[in-house]
């Protein structure tokens, strides 16, 4: 990761000044870090395995909404499942015209970690096929929504803003308009606002006057990957 400039700004407090890092390039900053797990403090154990209990069954709604979409797009729906090769190039299609992708290694099986993320082949866990560089080991998958986003610059961490905040901050700003220009990525940010100033999840970013086969199609984690979601 290369170095980041250090911008910083003065605040007065009882008549000292201090000297406090700003984060010098929000976006460069933010894209870059890693997917932690959510570690809170619990003040019992049966609150802990309460929390346990409720993050497996969201693992598990999760899965089944990601099994359905990848139906619903011709994915292949064991390339998360491979005992043999895998990588992104390690194309596999679940019938000649469906759209193709890459598979992945059986976290549950014997052979959890690929080689080689582009060219690789599952083998058993050790040092030198799971944490190499270029090593890909499953065990470690998640699903972003039940992972915190960490940013490796500690001046860069982000405040999760609630619907009045984010109200207050628009409302605040000295410009009129918003507007999104970009790719799906820009538009997953603009998705994401929506969902935020109407403190309502999935269903915040809907469109006016949405059919009822928009609406299921619509009204799992997967929206985002539909345009006619957005």
């Amino acid at each position: 990761m290369g170095s980041y400039a250090q911008n910083e700004k003065v605040l007065t407090a009882g008549g000292v000044q201090v000297q406090i890092p700003e984060c010098d390039n929000i976006l460069s900053n933010l894209t870059s870090g890693v997917w932690l797990s959510r570690q809170p403090i619990f003040p019992s154990k049966a609150s802990a395995d309460e929390y346990k209990r409720r993050v497996d069954h969201a693992r598990r709604k999760l899965n089944i909404e990601r099994e359905e979409f990848w139906v619903m797009r011709g994915f292949p729906r064991n390339s998360m499942s491979s005992k043999f090769q895998c990588g992104y190039y390690r194309y596999q299609r679940q019938t000649p015209s469906s759209l193709k992708v890459g598979q992945w290694c059986d976290r549950r099986g014997d052979r959890p970690c690929c080689s080689n993320m582009w060219w690789g082949r599952c083998t058993p866990p050790s040092d030198r096929t799971c944490k190499c560089r270029n090593c890909v080991d499953s065990r470690t998958f998640d699903y972003a929504a039940l992972l915190e986003w960490t940013p490796r610059d500690c001046r860069c961490v982000y405040h999760r803003y609630n619907s009045d905040e984010a109200c207050d901050i628009i409302e605040g700003s000295p410009y009129n308009d918003i507007y999104y220009v970009g790719d799906s990525f820009t538009r997953d940010m603009y998705l994401a606002l929506l969902m935020t100033l109407t403190d309502l999840s999935i269903i915040g970013a809907w469109r006016k006057n949405m059919t009822q086969e928009e609406m299921t199609l619509c009204s799992n984690s997967a929206f985002t990957n539909w345009k006619t979601c957005s």
